[in-house]
């Protein structure tokens, strides 16, 4: 399903600012905010390299950072300033650049070095890869039984199923999960003979390999399906992403009255992802969001503040189905997107604990030098305007523990009748002020933190 968009202005599609480059790292041209371009990010004879990373990072905060009018000052304010303020030049690539982010007053407003920007690029869109036979199973008594197996990885190439009988791992008896995961670990390459039960027993041998993990797992608890979303992202074992993930799941349980969707511990990810997957719910002209967007105007000389209301295009695949939502304080931003979208439309109560509270998205673009930066540029409301930011989701049940919790979902999908009522919350959450504390990092700018990167809603923009 596509989403269409209702704005004064709309999205640039091809507006190069943002990151241009497909999944191989190509990059052909970046255009400067004001039209002037540089091939490869080459600066003219009159500039130097540090002067164009400058002016132009100065450019795209002042048109994409939603703070700017109260927090970016003049580019003479920062314009060699790097040194004098302790950003040395062997620590800093490009220190000015490095000092100005450093003032703007948002932890998720940070600019790194071309050395991080493929690894950035990486951990923001691609599934992890793992190595190992991609499968996982569940222990009833002494036995085990294959609960997943993960699309396209090694045990689903050798023909390992859902439901086999694990009799034995290279002749060794696994009888419990633990045990399991010790007789399944290996070096890439190895080869494990499997003897699993179906109606008669087989032999599988499966190789040891790298593989990709699914950002979606399909299980089910006493009869619901329960779908765990790890995580939001553009490139996983599907070629469409999570949302191709997300569909194919769909088709297997459409014809179910109720789902789980179990959002613990998920941080956010793609914001277009996550946006499709919740539209699957809705009717056709739902709102899911409302996004208040900074974005330059039409010549890219003035910031323009958008609001925009972003509705479904048509009727979903799981319109009618009745969704319990699984939440805790790390469900957050993407998270927290799909649960306003679909709570708020057809009030699916919400069992754990009180969420992030991350109602902002980031967008991310290459720079001339070839750095990445990244700005907050939009802040996201549900479609009665009302804010989660900072203080998140109240679950309808609150609830700690994880096992506990899971029951009482089940409890009400089986049920199928309660209508959400709680809120968000009033009480400032305290995770989005420490942001930059939890991830580790001494400066916005200095060595990224992987989960930093991969916590929060980001949009790049392809050419």
């Amino acid at each position: 399903m596509s989403l269409r968009k209702l704005s004064l202005l709309g999205f640039l599609a091809t507006f190069a600012l943002f990151i241009a480059c497909s999944v191989d790292g190509a990059d052909d041209k970046i255009i400067m905010p004001g039209g002037a371009a540089h091939a490869n990010g080459d600066p003219t004879e009159s500039e130097t390299l540090a002067d164009s990373e400058l002016t132009y990072n100065y450019s795209a905060l002042a048109l994409y950072y939603i703070y700017a009018n109260e927090e970016l000052d003049s580019i003479g304010a920062y314009k060699n300033q790097g040194n004098k303020n302790g950003y040395s030049s062997d620590r800093y690539e490009f220190p000015d650049v490095s000092y100005m982010f450093d003032q703007m007053k948002d932890d998720y407003t940070s600019y790194w070095s071309p050395y991080y920007m493929y690894a950035i690029y990486s951990w923001l869109t691609e599934a992890d890869a793992y190595v190992g036979i991609g499968a996982e199973a569940k222990a009833y008594g002494d036995t085990l039984v294959v609960s997943q197996v993960y699309p396209k990885s090694p045990s689903e190439k050798a023909g390992l199923l859902v439901g086999d009988t694990i009799l034995s791992i290279d002749g060794s008896i696994p009888k419990t999960y633990e045990g399991f995961v010790k007789l399944i670990a290996g070096n890439e390459g190895d080869v494990l003979e499997m003897l699993v039960k179906r109606n008669e027993v087989d032999t599988i041998r499966v190789t040891v390999s790298e593989f990709l993990m699914p950002s979606l797992f399909l299980d089910y608890e006493d009869s619901i399906p329960v779908i765990r979303i790890a995580e939001f992202r553009d490139i996983t074992v599907n070629d469409s992403g999570s949302y191709g993930e997300w569909m194919t799941i769909l088709g297997k349980i459409k014809d179910e009255k109720s789902v789980i969707i179990d959002l613990r511990g998920n941080g956010g990810g793609s914001i277009d992802q996550c946006l499709n997957m919740a539209s699957e719910f809705l009717s056709n002209k739902d709102t899911l969001i409302i996004e208040v967007e900074a974005h330059g105007d039409e010549n890219f000389e003035y910031q323009v503040i958008d609001t925009t209301r972003v509705y479904a295009a048509t009727d979903g695949i799981a319109k009618g189905m009745y969704v319990v939502f699984l939440a805790d304080e790390n469900t957050a931003s993407c998270s927290e997107t799909m649960m306003a979208a679909v709570a708020s439309n057809i009030q699916s109560p919400i069992v754990g604990e009180i969420s992030y509270g991350k109602g902002i998205g980031q967008v991310y673009f290459n720079t001339p030098a070839g750095g990445i930066a990244r700005e907050t540029s939009i802040h996201i409301y549900d479609r009665d305007f009302k804010s989660y930011h900072r203080v998140g989701f109240v679950p309808d049940f609150e609830i700690a523990d994880s096992d506990k919790a899971l029951s009482k979902a089940v409890e009400l999908a089986k049920e199928a009748t309660f209508k959400r009522t709680a809120g968000y919350g009033t009480k400032n959450t305290g995770h989005f002020a420490n942001a930059l504390m939890k991830s580790g990092a001494t400066t916005k700018n200095a060595a990224p933190q992987k989960a930093d990167i991969q916590s929060g809603a980001y949009r790049f923009r392809l050419k």
